[in-house]
């Protein structure tokens, strides 16, 4: 019994990363995502302005990849992880109060701390760890398809949830009706965080006896023994790191194309607010596949191959995008 229960949880710890990996950013982009034209009317906000607070995230990310690392490597993962997801759920709490452009742009500094600062390195590192030697590809793709699949569920109830409370038809509905629906979104959203970031905290595996805490303490003493800005020097000297930026900057040029989906569906395509964050949805729906078959590629064929024509079809479809507009 023992020994099938050290079986087992490895599996347990692996979804709830899968959980906590996109539970943790459902607030800041999973909503925009699903509901942009909801988000932009309920806001009052334009493209811009939601992409100024984008921004804004994105450099308060881009400082707290350099020093999340170093805090992943000197605190448990499933405490930082914890705290990350409770305190990303109280910015939601500010959320829901519809504040100004200016408060956002604060709320989207504070999340771009709470989601890479405290909760991205510790993710990778447990990850990594869950994987071994042998199963990097396939934890990383199932952990990316899983966290599509959780997204995509989320997209799903979070439009039950929308249609619950507005009353009247989604053509006919005021923006105060939509707001009062729309804060219903955003506050159960909030509470799921929250109750993840419990979760991980209680029954995210404690890698104390085990194989996993073997491997995980040999890394940490190793990496007491240096000082850690040398660590961050030895890093930028490595070329392959410079190639990872490249090849996720590229990744995130085309991943990001699909926030604008539908937007796309309701501005060009004339989709209702509803059907238009259909579209949001069932984009989502494709992760799980692509994310679970490309991990088990990786580990038997060369990830290169799989990188090109990933950044191939991308291109392809933006195209087809651009073409459709014009």
């Amino acid at each position: 019994m023992n020994a099938s229960a050290t079986q087992k949880q490895p599996i347990f710890s692996l979804m709830l990363l899968i959980l906590a990996g996109e539970a943790v950013f459902i607030l800041p982009f999973v909503l925009a995502r699903v509901f942009r034209p909801t988000v932009l009317d309920v806001f009052n906000l334009t493209n811009l302005e939601l992409g100024t607070c984008f921004s804004i995230y994105g450099i308060v990310a881009f400082v707290s990849y350099f020093f999340g690392g170093g805090l992943a490597d000197r605190f448990q993962p499933k405490n930082l992880m914890a705290i990350s997801l409770v305190g990303t759920a109280c910015g939601g709490l500010i959320l829901a109060t519809y504040p100004s452009f200016s408060v956002l742009c604060i709320l989207y500094a504070y999340w771009g701390f709470t989601t890479i600062f405290l909760f991205w390195a510790a993710m990778i590192k447990a990850t990594r760890i869950w994987g071994g030697s042998q199963k990097q590809g396939l934890a990383f793709g199932v952990l990316d398809g899983g966290r599509g699949l959780v997204a995509a569920l989320f997209g799903f109830f979070g439009l039950l949830i929308f249609m619950l409370f507005i009353n009247v038809d989604i053509e006919l509905a005021s923006l105060a009706e939509r707001k009062y629906a729309f804060r219903y979104v955003i506050l159960y959203s909030s509470g799921f965080i929250a109750l993840i970031g419990l979760l991980i905290f209680l029954f995210l595996k404690d890698p104390k006896s085990s194989e996993m805490h073997v491997h995980n303490q040999s890394e940490t003493s190793a990496i007491t023994k240096k000082i850690l800005i040398q660590n961050y020097v030895e890093a930028i000297k490595t070329p392959s790191v410079w190639l990872l930026m490249v090849i996720v900057l590229c990744a995130y040029v085309g991943y990001k194309v699909t926030d604008i989906f539908s937007l796309y569906a309701k501005e060009v395509m004339g989709y209702n607010e509803v059907d238009a964050a259909k579209v949001g949805t069932f984009l989502l729906y494709l992760r799980p596949i692509v994310g679970v078959s490309i991990g088990l590629l990786v580990d038997r064929t060369k990830a290169g191959i799989l990188m090109i024509l990933g950044f191939l079809i991308t291109i392809c479809g933006s195209i087809i995008l651009a073409i459709d507009i014009i």
